[in-house]
């Protein structure tokens, strides 16, 4: 059912059956609103209904309050974390459970490889940007060469502009210590730096691509 045809009063019907609250199951709403926005995203469908949604969370035991990505919440985790959002596919577990299937099931490494190895020779799209830009530098096309004088010096500390760009382009990132330590960020290259770490390696990591770096583990949020 799309989520567009369900009506106040039939929210409140799926309320009463699992016993909860008005201000509850319009807030379940929208949570089941974003994980279906959230599969369309990553290119899987969200095929619970509310009923279905609400009926796990009864099941779990939960508030909507206790949906969320911080330590201790819970997430609506996929059994083997690929393929739809079924019934049988998928239940309410914490954040740490969800990131643990996330490594043993290979994390985001099979969304990767769909776009690894896409080069110039082997993508159209690419080739035509390619064409497009080559032999462009600010010494041989006009338009490069005065973007580069207004860029130059410019910087996300000196530049509202390139500091909001720089916030709206980071992504929130979890990542455990190698003690056990949780933390959460957005400038995945400050925290790299404050602790030794190689900032695309642990990007790596964070996408599901390699097991941990230096002992440290993490993932993006859905």
């Amino acid at each position: 059912m799309a989520a567009a045809l369900y009506s106040k009063n039939e929210k409140i019907t799926i309320g009463r059956r699992y016993r909860y609250t008005i201000k509850e199951i319009l807030r379940f709403y929208g949570k089941w609103v974003n994980l279906r926005a959230n599969a369309r995203h990553g290119g899987v469908q969200c095929l619970l209904s509310f009923d279905d949604y609400v009926k796990k969370a009864r099941r779990a035991g939960i508030s909507p309050e206790q949906i969320g990505t911080s330590h201790g919440q819970y997430q609506m985790c996929r059994k083997t974390d690929q393929g739809d959002y079924t019934v049988r596919s998928c239940r309410f577990g914490t954040v740490q459970e969800n990131h643990n299937d996330m490594i043993r099931n290979g994390g985001t490494a099979s969304s990767a490889a769909k776009h690894r190895g896409r080069t110039k020779d082997t993508s159209p799209g690419i080739a035509r940007q390619a064409a497009m830009l080559k032999g462009r530098t600010k010494h041989t096309c006009p338009a490069v060469a005065s973007m580069a004088r207004e860029l130059t010096g410019r910087t996300k500390g000196t530049h509202r502009g390139l500091a909001e760009m720089a916030d709206a382009n980071a992504k929130d990132f979890v990542i455990f210590y190698p003690s056990g330590r949780r933390h959460m960020g957005r400038n995945l290259k400050e925290f790299c730096t404050k602790n030794g770490l190689h900032a695309s390696n642990m990007a790596s990591v964070l996408r599901g691509e390699r097991a941990h770096h230096r002992g440290y583990t993490g993932y993006y949020p859905e």
